[in-house]
């Protein structure tokens, strides 16, 4: 995908508002955790002393968690529409409940 592809759908997400919102949030989610992970209070405000001098930058270290969180959303959605890779044993297990239960309903 060219640059200017990405900007432009960048600028599409942006501008829808629902959408939008929805990256606040895993941005939100982000600073969240990576407070948890310093052991620090959720509403630390990002002038605080304790967030100065970090190597990572706090914002370095928000800006890669939500990376994370967002590609692991991503993955989550491929999978939840991709379908299940073909396994012969199941397939053979399935044949097998099937035959068991014609058979079974023969006798009756």
């Amino acid at each position: 995908m060219q640059a200017f592809d990405l900007l432009k759908k960048a600028s599409s997400v942006l501008l829808d508002s629902e959408q939008r919102d929805t990256l606040d949030e895993v941005v939100i989610s982000a600073r969240v955790m990576v407070l948890q992970d310093m052991k620090l209070p959720a509403d630390v405000a990002a002038e605080d002393e304790r967030l100065q001098d970090l190597v990572p930058s706090f914002e370095e270290r928000v800006r890669k968690r939500t990376k994370e969180l967002m590609v692991d959303d991503e993955l989550r959605r491929r999978r939840s529409v991709l379908p299940r890779p073909w396994n012969p044993s199941l397939y053979s297990l399935t044949l097998q409940c099937a035959s068991q239960i014609h058979q079974d309903a023969a006798r009756k």
